[in-house]
Parts: C-alpha cells; structure tokens; sequence
C-alpha cells in the first residue's frame, strides 16, 4: 500500500515494475468516501490537480506519472473486473 503522493508513489512503482516485470499488475482503487474497495478496469495517466496529496504538493494539470504516455489515453484491462469482483464476494461469505 502506497500513499497517495505525486512524488513518491509514481516512482516508486516504477522502479518496482521495472525491477520485476510483473504479468499482472492490479490496482486496487481506494477512495475515502468509499464503503469498500473496488477493483478498477481503467486506468488513466493522470494526475487530479483539484486534489492535495498527502505531502500538500498539488500537481500540473496533465502532469504525467510514471510512464511516458499521453494523460488523456485510458488503458483498459481484458480482465472480467465484474466476475473478479463477484468471485471474491462468493468466496467471503
């Protein structure tokens, strides 16, 4: 688990990518008004300039993070999210 930090975060995570050249990588969305975690199925390379992280730094509109790639350009998975998602609501009741 990760702090939210525009900083730290991204390059920490990048240098854990590349270090060890996952399959897979998930990333799990947690949000603070959130009751639960939810799974994402689209990520987006960007950062939310309306938002503070947690060491007050308030980033660039369209600053990029981690990778090279344009901010607007959503990579979604092929994983069924859905079935993942109901699979491990079965398995915990």
């Amino acid at each position: 688990v990760l702090p939210v930090s525009y900083t730290f975060a991204p390059q920490r995570i990048c240098a854990r990518l590349d270090a060890l050249r996952p399959a897979l990588a998930v990333h799990l969305g947690v949000d603070v008004r959130a009751a639960r975690i939810g799974v994402e199925s689209t990520g987006v390379n960007e950062t939310h300039p309306e938002r503070a992280d947690v060491d007050g730094h308030v980033p660039a509109p369209g600053e990029l993070l981690c990778v090279e790639r344009p901010a607007a350009e959503a990579l979604r998975t092929a994983l069924d999210v859905d079935a993942l998602a109901a699979d491990a609501r079965t398995r915990r009741q």
